[in-house]
């Protein structure tokens, strides 16, 4: 990310590939380093090539708001297990550990998930969400974390959906993850133009 002139920045893809192509006006997000730390950024294109990107309105993310930065919806079938067998949490009695539980992914972002499942769940349980498939192409994910946010639908089902903070996940499988979510935004976006790649 270069300045160009006032207001407008240049994105340029240092390993040689070619960019891909971008619609005008479109708002993009995109995560770099500065100075060993991870920045996050977005903004709005107002030119592009095979090249470089150039794009103003840039706002730099910053702190807890990095969270939510790549928050993107999803309904993505899992399997769920009460606890992290590698530290001993104990489990409620509704959820015994070494049990496995069907559930749904409805949105992630790179410091959490909401889940919703027919599993009851205690406010103090860790989740672990086991070989979740965010997309095909990359190798599956597994996610230790701790409930934060537990309510229940109101559709007389009988489900529950867990807003969750990931525990323990290193930058690697961080970075990891930022990506398969990227992949997921670049879909629907392709999707909802009917197919046309970006």
């Amino acid at each position: 990310l270069e300045w160009a002139r006032k207001g407008v920045y240049q994105v340029t893809n240092e390993t040689g590939d070619l960019l891909p192509p971008i619609e005008f006006g479109s708002m993009v997000k995109l995560r770099g380093r500065y100075k060993d730390e991870a920045i996050f950024v977005e903004g709005k294109i107002v030119g592009s090539s095979a090249e470089m990107w150039r794009i103003e309105q840039v706002k730099v993310v910053r702190g807890a708001d990095q969270r939510a930065f790549f928050r993107q919806n999803a309904k993505i079938g899992v399997m769920l297990s009460c606890g992290n067998e590698l530290r001993g949490d104990a489990c409620g009695e509704k959820t015994p550990q070494g049990k496995f539980f069907a559930g749904v992914i409805l949105n992630l972002s790179a410091g959490g998930a909401q889940i919703c499942t027919h599993a009851d769940f205690e406010k103090t349980d860790w989740i672990s969400v086991i070989d979740a498939v965010l997309v095909p192409e990359m190798e599956p994910f597994t996610f230790v974390c701790a409930i934060r946010r537990k309510t229940e639908t109101e559709n007389g089902s009988r489900e529950f959906v867990y807003g969750c903070e990931f525990i323990d996940m290193g930058h690697g499988e961080q970075d990891r993850l930022i990506k398969a979510i990227l992949a997921l935004q670049r879909k629907e976006i392709r999707s909802r133009r009917g197919g046309r790649a970006l």
